[in-house]
């Protein structure tokens, strides 16, 4: 399968990224990023020695994506996800990574 050229394609493109850089500026990432990124990580950690201290055995990756996941919800909707630290899945996580999964498969050559 070949992908089509479309003349709006790289409109639409540059209308993202200057959307994207008017909000990923130097004060916004020092303010807002910064500190959203530290408290997960915090999270992150602390989720990271219970397992630890537990034995019980933890998945990375999908760790990894809760971790991304909260994150972004937290700096795109100013709420908290809290999917690391839960213990069953999340609802809202796994129907993102359900659309995720089937954007990439639409995607695929």
């Amino acid at each position: 399968m070949r992908l089509e050229s479309s003349r709006r394609a790289p409109t639409s493109c540059s209308a993202q990224r200057k959307a994207a850089s008017r909000i990923f500026t130097r004060n916004s990432f020092l303010t807002n990023i910064q500190t959203n990124v530290i408290s997960h990580v915090d999270t992150l950690i602390d989720v990271m020695r219970g397992h630890a201290k537990s034995g019980e055995e933890l998945g990375l990756s999908e760790l990894f994506f809760r971790f991304t996941l909260d994150s972004f919800v937290a700096m795109a909707f100013g709420s908290e996800l809290g999917s690391m630290q839960a213990g069953t899945p999340v609802p809202f996580a796994t129907a993102f990574y359900f659309a995720q999964q089937r954007s990439a498969c639409g995607l695929q050559l």
